[in-house]
């Protein structure tokens, strides 16, 4: 039996921790988790998908390093890992000193993001942070990451021996890409004055990073073409107060709507048209797989996984980042023909059910886990 620990500050129900926890093998796996928040969503669990969880009730920041060590450490040694994989970047610099301390056979990094540390930092910040991660890639047996281009960062940029760099997708459960409810869409609609309007949604935070400004500034071709045009922003950010100016700049109160942070983005991807994603770094993009499971047609910049659904350019559009001449002429585009947005939509749907699901990805795991304790041993 072989005995894995996770470390998250949250793991919330359906996320991509949660999809591997819940599903593997139990008559080869023992897994417990250690976080430092509850989860925020709910969901009911089947009696076989439990998995036994210590909360610390503490955010996992820097300040808090020392508590972090440990309670890591005390859990390690109640637990005894064989392996202990640590998700997100303050987790691994603490877990990379903990597995040393307390001796960990097998330690595997999660690496949930991309190349944020070269887009949102400079001098000697940057050089701190990319030091303490090399401290990090080098203590690990293993370092997952859910794409090719998280890959070629750790391996082009930081000198990572490629073969301690394992590729795999998140796994997905297409069981919770639904509506609330089946009205949920047209109540939407109706409450916000969307009826019989083209509607495109962006959601996620509102950081400069997503690339929002270049959106807005698409609008007013594409509301040139067509006066039923609609562009919602779902979520909340540092950068709202900046887009809302920029909205009224370019004088378009009418035609997009600030909606704010919402527990029913599922809702809001039902009702939508066509969704927009122009991010300037993703390690995978959720809200790509979210949108596809509703076959909703997808234009994107070329980051996270998008490269590899999208294809090309036959499940989606893909556009350059910062280009808004060529958001506004993809907007247009599947705006006027529908039928192609449609098809696309379909098309990328049965891609991701193919090769994104929860059950394959868990298989990936068992065989990582297995193959590395092995090797490390």
């Amino acid at each position: 039996m072989i005995r894995v620990l996770h470390f998250a500050e949250i793991i919330n129900r359906f996320d991509i921790i949660d999809t591997v926890l819940t599903r593997l093998d139990r008559s080869r796996f023992e897994v417990f988790a250690m976080t430092g928040k509850p989860p925020r969503e709910a969901g009911e669990y089947k009696s076989e998908e439990i998995y036994d969880t210590r909360c610390l009730n503490f955010e996992f920041t820097r300040s808090n390093f020392g508590r972090m060590f440990s309670a890591l450490v005390g859990e390690i040694k109640r637990f005894r890992p064989h392996i202990l994989q640590a998700h997100h970047y303050n987790e691994n610099i603490v877990a990379s000193l903990a597995v040393r301390f307390a001796r960990v056979p097998c330690y595997i990094i999660g690496r949930h993001y991309s190349d944020h540390i070269y887009y949102l930092t400079r001098g000697l910040k940057r050089r701190a942070f990319l030091a303490a991660e090399g401290f990090c890639n080098k203590a690990a047996t293993r370092i997952t990451v859910p794409t090719k281009g998280v890959a070629q960062i750790l391996t082009d940029l930081q000198g990572v021996p490629s073969e301690k760099v394992v590729v795999i997708p998140f796994g997905l459960d297409f069981n919770k890409y639904r509506p609330s409810t089946p009205e949920a869409p047209l109540r939407l609609r109706s409450e916000f004055g969307l009826e019989e309007k083209y509607m495109v949604i962006a959601c996620g935070r509102l950081n400069p990073e997503k690339g929002l400004d270049y959106l807005l500034k698409a609008v007013p071709e594409v509301r040139s073409r067509n006066g039923d045009f609609r562009l919602v922003l779902v979520g909340s950010g540092p950068y709202e107060d900046h887009l809302r100016r920029l909205s009224r700049e370019l004088n378009l109160e009418d035609t997009v709507q600030f909606v704010g942070w919402r527990n029913d983005p599922m809702d809001w991807i039902a009702a939508a048209d066509l969704i927009v994603h122009p991010a300037f770094c993703e390690s995978w993009c959720q809200l790509l797989f979210e949108a596809l499971a509703f076959s909703k047609p997808v234009i994107m910049t070329p980051v996270g996984a998008a490269p590899e659904v999208i294809g090309d350019n036959e499940r989606g559009r893909l556009i350059p980042p910062g280009d808004s001449q060529a958001m506004a002429t993809a907007m247009i585009e599947l705006m006027s023909d529908r039928e192609k947005g449609r098809r696309m939509a379909e098309a990328g749907r049965d891609f991701i059910y193919r090769n994104v699901g929860a059950d394959l990805a868990t298989r990936r795991y068992e065989e990582l886990y297995e193959t590395a304790l092995r090797q490390a041993s």
